[in-house]
């Protein structure tokens, strides 16, 4: 006897399961719904950018993509107790990447009217752990995305903020970035 575990079983297994289930499921998950999000984000991505989503059997990047390696970190809320920051976990223990990328979903965030990313190069990483906190956690105002909002030094985060605005990307930027 062996156990199963491929497209086909789960198929006839949920086959009275519908989207709308599955959905209602994973906002009731709360952070493992969020963590399922945030595979499906990887999946989606690696698609539109002709890509493939490798995240399942690599761990130090979720996408190739035209021969890049991108590390995603997706964002699907913003914390409301440190004034509204949006940002990422660790990725201190990536080491195989070439691009990580804070994917900010406008449909998640009232505050957008596109799909925003957030592009940092592997040039970038000395300056990226500055300005992680102790456990490698990486935040920022989500001001940042409003164009008029202006970057003052208050709080000491100028050099920080200014940083992450010079690599604030869309969808189509990010495309021509990766596949030219």
């Amino acid at each position: 006897m062996k156990q199963k575990f491929n497209e086909e079983a789960i198929e006839e297994h949920y086959s009275d399961l519908t989207k709308n289930d599955l959905i209602k499921i994973i906002v009731k998950l709360k952070r493992e719904g969020k963590n399922t999000i945030n595979v499906l984000n990887q999946v989606q991505i690696a698609k539109q950018l002709n890509g493939e989503f490798v995240g399942h059997e690599i761990d130090d990047h979720d996408i190739v993509a035209n021969n890049i390696k991108i590390e995603l970190k997706s964002n699907v809320n913003q914390a409301t107790d440190l004034g509204s920051t949006v940002g990422f976990g660790s990725f201190l223990q990536k080491e195989d990447w070439d691009l990580l990328i804070n994917y900010v979903p406008k449909a998640f965030n009232d505050y957008l009217n596109e799909d925003k990313f957030v592009v940092f190069k592997k040039s970038d990483l000395n300056t990226i752990k500055k300005y992680c906190n102790n456990g490698g956690g990486f935040r920022y105002t989500c001001k940042i995305f409003n164009p008029n909002h202006i970057i003052t030094n208050s709080g000491g985060g100028k050099e920080k903020l200014t940083f992450i605005r010079e690599r604030i990307m869309n969808f189509q930027q990010l495309n021509q970035l990766i596949n030219g």
